[in-house]
């Protein structure tokens, strides 16, 4: 275990490889050579509404689909990881003429992504991951195939957080497209300048603006906040106004409450009035028939 961490430990001659964020999106091509990163031949999908996987890989797409762009989306997903440890591994394939660098490169894939102590370890099978620490413990350059084999399995890893970014940018230029069109408000100083009709803005200055006139700001509810009194108030007094309308109140309404009992006496007055008339009649009639019928008897 002591050789081990021993030589993790050792330190080359030279200065040694440290991974940047310098030149993502610059990959030379006078090289020509052909890595798990580089697009497809005839590959013109990198300006597109949607460019391919491998087009945003190698860096050939352009924003807000570039490869920086993807970088930090797969940082807020937190699997940034994997790209890093594509693009350091394409550095050590790109680099040919220079064993010292090249070997830099691979002790930095080595002890960042390959080694089980490695902070930022990529999720890779055990049996490449210990063809790569053989390679390591015996201080010996990994072969490309081995390399590239590796990079082929991290490279479907990040397919599915391929169309998710897709998807994500598409959302995010929209929006954007969208505030940028739609809610831009213009400044008092802008009103002789013609609007263009493409373009929806309000008729309005923009009351949060400093420049805006103070009659056209919004007022904060702090300087229009009244104070409440919150204290008892003595019920007033009643004025002579007060009490006439009251006397006036009360004759009318016992002028209504006269009236209405002067009807009720008239209608029973009625009622009494046409009983006894109907009473009266047949009391005639009954008087009438007996003066018959003795008159009958004689």
């Amino acid at each position: 275990m002591s050789s081990y961490l021993d030589t993790l430990s050792v330190s080359p001659a030279v200065e040694p490889f440290t991974f940047t964020m310098d030149g993502l999106d610059e990959v030379p091509d006078e090289l020509g050579i052909q890595t798990p990163l580089s697009p497809a031949p005839g590959d013109r999908s990198a300006n597109t509404s949607a460019p391919s996987f491998e087009s945003i890989l190698s860096g050939k797409s352009i924003a807000p689909f570039s490869r920086i762009a993807f970088l930090d989306f797969l940082r807020k997903i937190h699997c940034s990881e994997n790209l890093e440890f594509l693009m350091t591994a394409d550095s050590y394939l790109t680099t040919l003429n220079d064993p010292s660098t090249r070997k830099h490169i691979w002790h930095y894939i080595y002890t960042n992504y390959i080694s089980t102590y490695a902070l930022k370890e990529v999720n890779i099978p055990h049996d490449t991951r210990s063809i790569l620490t053989d390679y390591f413990e015996t201080d010996t350059l990994p072969k490309d195939c081995d390399i590239v084999e590796c990079m082929m399995i991290i490279k479907e890893l990040l397919r599915d957080a391929y169309f998710q970014f897709i998807q994500h940018a598409k959302r995010q230029s929209l929006s954007e497209r969208f505030f940028s069109e739609y809610s831009i408000l213009p400044s008092p100083s802008d009103e002789d300048i013609p609007r263009s009709h493409g373009r929806r803005t309000s008729e309005h200055p923009c009351p949060l603006d400093l420049n805006a006139p103070v009659s056209e700001r919004s007022i904060s509810p702090i300087e229009v906040t009244e104070v409440i009194d919150v204290r008892p108030r003595e019920v007033p007094r009643s004025t002579d106004t007060d009490e006439s309308s009251g006397d006036e109140y009360r004759d009318k309404k016992n002028s209504l409450s006269s009236n209405k009992s002067i009807s009720t006496k008239n209608s029973s007055f009625s009622e009494g009035y046409g009983l006894k008339k109907l009473a009266g009649k047949f009391k005639w009639r009954r008087m009438s028939s007996n003066s018959s019928t003795g008159t009958h008897q004689l």
